[in-house]
């Protein structure tokens, strides 16, 4: 938790540190113009807003010339945090922006935050939660559609649809507490229209909430994990999937004993494909191991391909851990298909204990796999242009205990509770919505959201 004023002047870099063409230092707070005068000279003393000022930065306290800058100086309101903001310019690399945020330290500046300037932006009515949490998004996005998605709301699109919630709940309480007031229980003309009104918004929210597992895949990546018995062709397959000689293939039973990692992208989608040790029972302890690792990474698997020697056929321990894992998205494969008979080449129908025949090494069905693989990652998508899309756990469980408040409403009207009781129900749920946008949060909360951004933003 910060122990720091909010209304100081802070400083920090905030483009990627290293190499680079140009660096950028960024200043916010009351302070800000008078710090970048002392150190920058060139700027005029009537300088304009939001125009690129040429000069050096000197050292104010030794006249040391640190880099020749461009600057610029964004006064309040129209900045980023809505602060006086001034961003420095300068050539990029290992030493010249630490050095000029050095000086800018010794004119009392502080080092800022992790996410302390958006979250100014927050404190001073610029943006919302939303808005916040897409820009993390929007910085850390690895797919197209998960900028797109972050950029909407950015824009204040979830903002704008929690709000039409907001509004919508407080016109149903309004409506409720006028019965209240003026008729009995048993009274309530309205009951129906309003029965119908909540029950269209539980299942609006139950389909806000299935959207996080659409959208996950588009922020996260998926997990494809690849198991099976030693010696079925994990290796080979993990190094066909990523077009490189990743794994060592060894006709040895338990070559690979630790799991490997490796990142690609299957249909823009990015995958984390994870082999595995065989799995088998064993007394070598490293191998025992090894075991235990590929079951806890199938169980955090999203996609799991089993892959068997066809060969030998599926074993009761490949059967039995095809069953412990039967709730899993599940691709079974029988390798090794060249070295069977043609009549035991064919396809099989992909079901639950149904394989997809392949010879990794010959390269025979490879092709199919490859692409049947790519649908399972990307399935068609169920949200459109106009649906509220949730993309973090935060407001996935806020959405949760909302529907809770809503269905717990609804029921009370179906019930006949005394409306006082359905009242409490729905302004609980109006709370939760101002959870996702911020009209009520913790210091706590708002410093688990911001620690996720880098210092600089």
């Amino acid at each position: 938790m910060s122990f720091f004023p909010e209304n100081d002047t802070v400083c920090a870099i905030s483009t990627p540190w290293g190499k680079g063409g140009i660096a950028i230092v960024r200043i916010s707070g009351d302070n800000a113009i008078s710090v970048i005068k002392k150190i920058f000279t060139a700027l005029p003393e009537n300088f304009e807003s939001h125009k690129l000022y040429y000069g050096f930065i000197k050292d104010n306290f030794t006249n040391k010339e640190i880099d020749e800058v461009l600057v610029s100086v964004m006064k309040s309101p129209r900045s980023y945090t809505k602060e006086d903001v001034v961003e420095i310019n300068c050539h990029g690399g290992y030493l010249t922006a630490r050095e000029i945020v050095n000086l800018l330290t010794k004119n009392s500046c502080r080092i800022a935050e992790p996410g302390e300037f958006t979250k100014r932006a927050f404190l001073n009515g610029r943006i919302d939660l939303t808005q916040a949490e897409a820009i993390i998004e929007v910085i850390n996005a690895k797919t197209k559609t998960a900028v797109e998605i972050s950029e909407k709301n950015l824009k204040g699109f979830f903002r704008n649809k929690v709000n039409e919630l907001k509004e919508e709940l407080l016109e149903i309480i309004s409506t409720i507490e006028s019965n209240l007031d003026f008729f009995e229980d048993t009274d309530f003309i309205q009951k129906d229209e309003i029965f119908n009104k909540l029950k269209k918004i539980s299942d609006i929210t139950g389909n806000i909430i299935n959207s996080f597992e659409t959208v996950k895949k588009y922020y996260q990546g998926i997990n494809l994990v690849i198991a099976g018995p030693p010696n079925a062709g994990k290796s080979s397959l993990l190094n066909y999937l990523l077009k490189n000689d990743r794994a060592i293939v060894s006709s040895i039973p338990g070559t690979t004993r630790d799991t490997i990692e490796e990142d690609i992208f299957i249909n823009d989608i990015p995958v984390k494909v994870i082999d595995t040790a065989g799995i088998r029972d064993t007394c070598d302890k490293v191998e025992t191991e090894g075991v235990k690792r590929a079951i806890d990474k199938v169980n955090e698997a999203d996609i799991v391909l089993y892959i068997f020697d066809r060969t030998v056929g599926l074993t009761e321990t490949d059967k039995n851990f095809i069953d412990s894992i039967k709730d899993k998205e599940l691709v079974i494969i029988g390798n090794k298909i060249d070295l069977l008979k043609s009549s035991e080449k064919e396809f099989k129908k992909i079901s639950y204990l149904d394989f997809f025949p392949v010879s990794v090494a010959k390269n025979i069905n490879m092709q199919e796999l490859e692409r049947f693989i790519g649908e399972k990652i990307k399935e068609e998508d169920s949200f459109s242009d106009n649906d509220i899309i949730i993309t973090e756990y935060r407001q996935f469980n806020i959405f949760i205990q909302f529907k809770n408040f809503i269905d717990a409403a609804y029921n009370g009207i179906l019930k006949n509770l005394p409306l006082d009781m359905v009242c409490f129900e729905l302004n609980e749920a109006v709370k939760e919505l101002e959870k996702i946008t911020g009209e009520i949060t913790t210091e706590d909360v708002l410093d688990k959201i911001f620690s996720k951004f880098c210092v600089g933003k």
